[in-house]
């Protein structure tokens, strides 16, 4: 291709403009018209920018989309860049080649709404059917109208309005669809296996101008725009594998911006990422030089490409144009481009006048080149051309300015300096206005100069103001985001100010039934002697939220409610501050925060200096700050924060926000009545809460960390002592500090700390002795007393109604006993933590006044020693509970042998109380072991309890549940067009009933499992208790067999309905085909009907109707035939209507009457009116026919013309006597077969004038239509003889040579083809002679044979 090639590209429209989806829908030819006359005039760039990674060209791009959709890896991508960078010519390049590779690609279109996905791929496949398989149309308006059916049927219920106007509607754009995720799913689904069908490898769509359908609804709240293209991206990725389909996104880099600022949806571009296209990587400093090296190449004008640019004016172009603030990318380089070339062409294609950067900046600061940027380097010149040092001598320093102008990043090489000789004024003008109007930039050795102003330096500053700008945009008080991002800071304050230190133990996120809450567990130092160690609940209500927590879970709660205020004016909200208050019934504070507040103070100055120009002062708020905060936090985690900008962000900007945002959020006037403000608020929240609440009844055993240790060692010191009445602090304990210090394993100073922290546990009662008194035999003397809370428990134990009779010493002894579980609730309304109260209970049975019995209960110690009937007693305990034990573990050894241990200890006992002896000794071992045997029921007791538990779990995991999907899809009825679906209904419902039935068997089972389990997992369980657990364990075992086998014969119905359903459908598409067929299909309508009502009676007999649900197999064999029939006979039509439409086209090709290019698209084959399909097809031929012989007749005419141009031209008489009378005798013999053959055609043109003769043609070169075609034929071949003949006989005339006249003006034909024709006013404009000499040229010519003649009248 020559210069004028390039000027075809680069006059072509700067802008592609994108068609709608119902653009795509109506006028689809049109659109691939444009599209391809554009797509033409591209010319791909194979290589991406320098430094971009993995990052693929635009022709890798487009290989891997197509390969991935041919592997069925359903590709989902993205291909992006700012405006002016050529996004939808990259689409549209990637639509040809895609479409070229035999895929059906959806081009670029507008996507204003989401259905706007169905519209335009539906159009588009509709289109590409309707050129290859136009049999396959009406599946796609089928699939089409099955897709959208649902949300118009629900809109006509809703509006009134019928499913036609609404459809309609939806063509003009004046109705949206309402289409879930699994619609579009399903429907590119069905979609892609209709092209594949059709012959093509998959299917492609190219959604573009997405902006148009996510800026509107950001801006306005009315919803989120980004969830659907998420679920949308989700369910395409389970189509890996298997789905030849692909989704590329034409998309804006700003909306890229949004969607990864969208809270939960930032992933969605990681989804994408491994097909994505990111322009800019395309467009780097070197893309001038490689475009246009590639055009010269491309368009055949390399020899003169030098000519037209010198290569450091392409440098110059490539720095500018790589500069999103300095130029408009790509179409700064075209647009600079065509000036180049406009320029060349107007000095004449001269070779001195290649274009310069200095010509390149005065095109910019004249307007020879067009621009819609921002102006910045005009400006900065014209600037510095103004200065009073270049204005005092322009000559010298105007062309050292604008070359510098010309490169903005690295600056003017001093190689291209020396070149224009300008190295001198750039030197001059580093030396005495560095800063001022220039500066040095790039790397040092190159020396590079470039006009302040158009330094790089400035633009990379601008990183967080151009983020926070980008993500105002987009940011409204109302957005859900708006709230989370508020909240999620809010808790970020929490954790890391207000209880700082502090373990989060448990977060629950907001549901139907729970506020979103923390439970933090830890401690404020300023009363952590008091209450160590306590769990805080905080809850996090937004606006009017009510409270859902049923109880407090921990100590305390408080209920931090943030609010934003919107029914107040904008200063109420700023200045609106409420109190503290307390709801101490409940143990809760409820801390109001107005996220709108701002201290009189205001946002501090380094805060507003950052946010400068980007957001204004008097609408900065906490809400918006937090926002900012929670924001810089997602673009930090997704790798997007520069690492020089996050050196001032991360340590200095955020901290900063989150300074102002808690000295506003928990300013002074919410602490007002607690004399506190900031952090100290909820610290003193938190102390009035436990001192209400325990302030009276707890004293802490946890008063330092070691505390667990110090109380072993008191214990142990207990198990020391002489007799009990010391162990309970009844009576002193005498000794020196030392020896009391060595009775506890400590020294003298750990006994002081003990004494000091436990001062409740062991008391002075008299003072330590000094050395001398020591030396004299004085001791001091101390009493090992009950803490407060041992006390208490021990007023609980001796008021419980709990008695339980024990014999010892022979005598009865009723003894108090207490629930452990109901010791450990109470003393946790006190204050103290089970760990306390285990604590506690432990030194009371080292002080013998308290033991654990049976593993759940408290039970006092009696006063006396154990006697032998004592003894007894106790074993008569152990003897019952083995009794127990035993009726629900028959034959277990470790009971049998502790069976055996009890007989003979009860044999003993028996003999001494006979013989009225008792070792003491003997009575407190026996003693002992039967303790121990006990300890030993309670853990075999334990591990049968946990065992159970566990076999409980696993019949819960292996209960078999119905199906929800089930239940909601029988509670949906069957719908169809066929007379027995009313009767497929009713088994529905007999169904439904059924499944309601079966779920209530196993909600039952399911209760009462969770029953079991919640029984079994209490650790106090009672041996009867776990004795008929294991029993009704045992029952439900049985139970869960019964209700898995009817939740499996409920399934297999379902399965059996299913198919009944199956039967609705197959049929319904039967009477469809049956009525579009009419009466070609009569035998098989009456078997359909009759098959109908078998269905409908067989149902309607049936008095349990599930007994009837197998036999669906019976008349779906009936169905699936007479299908086969319909189908059969469908075929059968079809394939003779084609058959005789290619007989009729067959004869048209093989006849050389015509080519099968030339040929009309086939008929359809219309099944309700077969008459007009063959009348149509007959009309057709029949003007074909008549066409065919009208041209043969013309041809003839034109050789007839010829023979007799030849008989009478005047050089016939320059020839021999001989020759021309052989002339004149085959001239006469010519003319005779001329006439002859013409008048065979009218023959054949009046016969074919008679549809009967085309209609006759039953098989090929039969009947009357078989003898038309075998004349012309005959025809066609006298024509071609007599086109030779006449050749021949005219060929003497080529052998006279030209005049010198005759040659020039054949020369001036612009005709190449013999076909081809000219008017003689174009020929006659360029030959330069008189109308004479070009009249008689002509004659010449005509005559010498080397021209033909036409003439026509002018019609006015």
């Amino acid at each position: 291709m020559s210069l004028d090639g390039l000027n075809f590209i680069l006059e072509k429209r700067e802008v592609v403009p994108t068609v709608s989806a119902r653009d795509l829908l109506e006028r689809a030819e049109q659109v691939e018209a444009d599209y391809r006359r554009h797509v033409r005039t591209y010319v791909p760039i194979s290589r991406v920018a320098d430094g971009s990674g993995d990052q693929l060209s635009v022709e890798r791009f487009e290989r891997r989309v197509i390969k991935h959709v041919k592997e069925a890896r359903a590709p989902r991508g993205y291909l992006t860049a700012e405006y002016g960078y050529g996004k939808t010519s990259t689409a549209l390049y990637l639509w040809d080649r895609a479409e070229k590779e035999n895929l059906v690609v959806v081009p670029p279109f507008q996507m204003l709404h989401l259905p706007d996905l169905i519209m335009a791929t539906h159009g588009w496949i509709r289109y590409r059917l309707g050129t290859t398989r136009p049999d396959l149309v009406d599946r796609a308006d089928r699939l089409y109208e099955d897709t959208t059916s649902m949300s118009l049927k629900k809109a006509a219920q809703e509006s009134n309005a019928s499913e036609t106007t609404l459809r309609q509607w939806v063509k003009q754009g004046r109705f949206l669809l309402d289409l879930q995720t699994s619609d579009y799913l399903s429907y590119f689904d069905s979609a892609t296996k209709l092209v594949q069908e059709a012959g093509f490898d998959g299917l492609i769509i190219l959604p573009d101008e997405i902006q148009q359908y996510i800026e509107p609804q950001m801006r306005s709240g009315a919803g989120d725009p980004i969830a659907p293209f998420f679920n949308l991206i989700q369910g395409l990725a389970t189509r890996e594998g298997y789905l030849c389909f692909g989704f590329i996104l034409v998309i804006p880099l700003k909306e890229i911006g949004i969607i990864r600022d969208a809270r939960g949806r930032g992933d969605l571009l990681d989804r994408m990422r491994e097909l994505s296209l990111d322009l800019s990587t395309v467009y780097d400093q070197d893309f001038a030089k490689r475009l246009w090296n590639k055009l010269a190449d491309e368009f055949g004008f390399s020899d003169i490409a030098s000519d037209i640019v010198r290569p450091e004016t392409l440098d110059a172009l490539g720095e500018i144009a790589s500069r999103d603030d300095l130029s408009n990318g790509p179409r700064t380089v075209i647009n600079t481009f065509r000036r180049m070339v406009q320029r060349y062409q107007s000095q004449g294609y001269a070779q001195t006048a290649a274009y310069t950067p200095i010509d390149l900046v005065d095109d910019l600061l004249s307007g020879g080149i067009q621009f819609s940027g921002n102006n910045q380097i005009q400006n900065v010149t014209r600037t510095a051309l103004q200065s009073g040092i270049v204005r005092a001598d322009p000559e010298r320093y105007e062309p050292a300015l604008k070359l510098a102008a010309a490169y903005p990043n690295n600056g003017v090489p001093l190689t291209v300096q020396r070149l224009y000789g300008v190295d001198a004024a750039l030197d001059e003008l580093m030396r005495t206005s560095l800063g001022d109007l220039v500066i040095a930039v790039g790397p040092i050795d190159q020396h590079g100069v470039t006009l302040v102003g158009l330094d790089r330096v400035q633009v990379q500053r601008e990183w967080l103001p151009q983020t926070i700008r980008d993500f105002r945009r987009a940011y409204s008080e109302t957005h859900n985001d708006t709230r989370d991002r508020a909240i999620e800071v809010f808790e970020t304050l929490l954790e890391t100010r207000v209880f700082k230190g502090w373990k989060v133990v448990k977060r629950q996120p907001s549901t139907f039934t729970a506020n979103r809450s923390i439970v933090f567990e830890g401690e404020f130092q300023a009363f952590s002697s008091r209450f160590p160690n306590r769990r805080v609940q905080v809850r996090i209500l937004w606006e009017d939220e009510e409270r859902k927590d049923a109880f407090v879970e921990g100590d305390v709660a408080i209920e931090y409610r943030l609010s934003i205020h919107r029914d107040l004016e904008h200063e109420q909200r700023r200045r609106m501050a409420q109190e503290v208050t307390f709801d101490y019934e409940n143990h809760i504070a409820i801390v109001p925060i107005n996220l709108m507040y701002v201290r009189p103070e205001g946002i501090p100055q380094q805060i507003q200096q950052g946010l400068q120009g980007v957001w204004s002062p008097y609408d900065l708020s906490p809400l918006v700050l937090m926002n900012i905060y929670q924001m810089l936090e997602e673009k930090r985690a997704d790798g997007l924060i520069p690492k020089q900008d996050d050196q001032y962000i991360k340590p200095g900007f955020q901290p900063d926000l989150l300074d102002t945002i808690m000295r506003d959020l928990f300013n002074a006037e919410v602490g007002a009545g607690l004399g506190a403000a900031g952090e100290r608020i909820t610290e003193v929240v938190v102390e009035r809460l436990l001192d209400e609440r325990y302030g009276n009844t707890y004293v802490t055993l946890m008063a330092v960390g070691n505390w667990r240790n110090s109380l072993q060692k008191y214990g142990a010191a207990l198990e020391r002592l002489e007799n009990r009445y010391q162990r309970r602090g009844e009576i002193e304990v005498e000794g020196t500090k030392g020896e009391i210090a060595d009775l506890m394993v400590v020294s003298h100073t750990g006994l002081d700390s003990f004494m000091r922290v436990f001062g409740t546990l062991l008391k002075l009662d008299r003072d330590w002795p000094t050395q001398r008194q020591e030396a004299q035999g004085e001791r001091g003397a101390v009493k090992f007393t009950l803490h407060p809370q041992e006390q208490q428990i021990m007023t609980w134990l001796r008021e419980s109604s709990d008695t339980r009779e024990v014999t010892i010493g022979r005598k009865q002894h009723q003894l108090k006993c207490i629930e452990l579980g109901e010791v450990y609730q109470r003393s946790r309304d006190l204050g103290y933590q089970d760990d306390e109260t285990a604590q506690l209970i432990t030194l009371l049975e080292k002080r013998e006044l308290a033991e654990i019995y049976q593993q759940h209960l408290l039970r006092e110690v009696p006063s006396e020693a154990p006697d032998v009937e004592g003894v007894s007693s106790q074993l008569a305990a152990l003897e019952q509970d083995l009794s127990v034990l035993l009726d629900g573990f028959p034959g277990n050894s470790t009971l049998i042998g502790i069976q055996t241990h009890a007989e003979t200890w009860r044999k003993t006992i028996n003999e001494r109380l006979q013989s009225g002896t008792a070792d003491p000794e003997f009575i407190y071992r026996l003693g002992r072991n039967i303790k121990l045997r006990q300890t030993d029921l309670r853990n075999f007791a334990e591990d049968a309890r946990k065992n159970a538990l566990k076999q409980a779990e696993t019949l819960q995991r292996s209960q078999r549940p119905v199906n929800q999907h089930h239940l909601d899809s029988l509670d949906r009825p069957i719908a169809g067009s066929v007379s027995y679906v009313d009767q497929v209904n009713v088994l529905r419902g007999a169904l439904l009933r059924q499944a309601f039935s079966v779920r209530g068997e196993v909600e039952n089972l399911r209760r009462e499992l969770e029953q079991s389990v919640s029984a079994l997992s209490r650790e106090d369980l009672r041996y009867e208790d776990l004795v008929s657990n294991m029993q009704e364990l045992e029952r439900l075992t049985t139970r869960l067999e019964t209700t898995n086998k009817v939740v499996q014969a409920f399934e297999q119905n379902y399965e059996h309905l299913t198919a009944w359903n199956r039967l609705v459908d197959q049929g319904s598409r039967l009477y469809s085909d049956l009525a579009e067929m009419e009466n070609v299909a009569r035998g098989e309508a009456e078997d359909f009907d009759a098959l109908s009502r078998q269905i409908r009676g067989a149902i309607s007999s049936q008095n349990n109707k599930l007994d009837i649900l197998p036999n669906h197999s019976i008349y779906e064999t009936q169905l699936i035939e007479i299908a086969r029939r319909v189908r059969e006979k469908r075929d059968n039509a079809l394939n003779e209507f084609n058959e005789r439409q290619q007989r009729y086209r067959s004869a048209l090709t093989d006849s050389g009457l015509y080519r099968r290019d030339a040929l009309n698209q086939p008929f359809e084959y219309n099944f309700s009116n077969p008459g007009e399909s063959n009348r149509l097809l007959e009309q057709d031929i029949q003007e074909k026919v008549k066409l065919a012989c009208e041209r043969m007749q013309q041809l003839t005419t034109r050789e007839l013309q010829n023979i007799k141009s030849t008989l009478s031209t005047p050089y016939l008489n320059d020839i021999p006597e001989e020759d021309r009378s052989n002339i004149k005798q085959q001239g006469t013999e010519l003319q005779e077969s001329a006439q002859q053959l013409l008048n065979h055609l009218e023959d054949c043109y009046k016969a074919a004038q008679d549809i009967q003769t085309i209609r006759d043609y039953p098989a090929h070169n039969e009947g009357s239509f078989g003898k038309l075609i075998q004349a012309l034929t005959e025809g066609m071949s006298c024509l071609r003889d007599l086109e030779r003949r006449a050749r021949q006989l005219g060929s003497w005339l080529t052998e006279f040579e030209l005049t010198p006249e005759q040659e020039q003006l054949l020369a001036h034909l612009n005709v190449e083809d013999l076909e081809e024709s000219e008017d003689l006013i174009e020929w006659r404009g360029r030959v330069n002679c008189s109308d004479d000499e070009f009249w008689t040229n002509i004659r010449g010519l005509y005559e010498k044979r080397r021209i033909r003649l036409s003439v026509s009248r002018v019609r006015y």
